[in-house]
């Protein structure tokens, strides 16, 4: 389960979408990897009652919306040392996309 490949995917889709929906000069023979991330203006990322899952699932999501290098989260516990978790990637929105992210008392921490 990758859940980073799954977002990008979807998140190339909408981009694709408001590219086409702007009037731009893409086809549906352009595909996805060509979409402009510019032309997306928004983004709602719902996580209201998701009970969390696997910690590096939830940092190859979050790499796709932070500068690459930045570090996303450290974990530390009894049997293991620290370990920094730290973007990889650039990320896939344009910086002026706005993102909103909704989140209520059943959101895992």
């Amino acid at each position: 389960n990758d859940a980073g490949l799954q977002v990008r995917f979807a998140i190339r889709a909408l981009q694709h979408g408001a590219e086409m929906m702007a009037g731009g000069d893409s086809s549906a023979s352009t595909g996805l990897a060509s979409a402009d991330p510019s032309k997306l203006k928004g983004l709602v990322l719902d996580l209201r009652s998701n009970p969390g899952g696997l910690l590096t699932s939830a940092v190859d999501v979050a790499t796709l919306f932070v500068p690459n290098g930045s570090d996303v989260v450290s974990a530390k516990g009894r049997g293991f040392p620290e370990t920094l978790y730290r973007s990889k990637t650039d990320p896939i929105l344009s910086p002026n996309t706005r993102l909103a992210v909704l989140v209520n008392e059943q959101t895992a921490s």
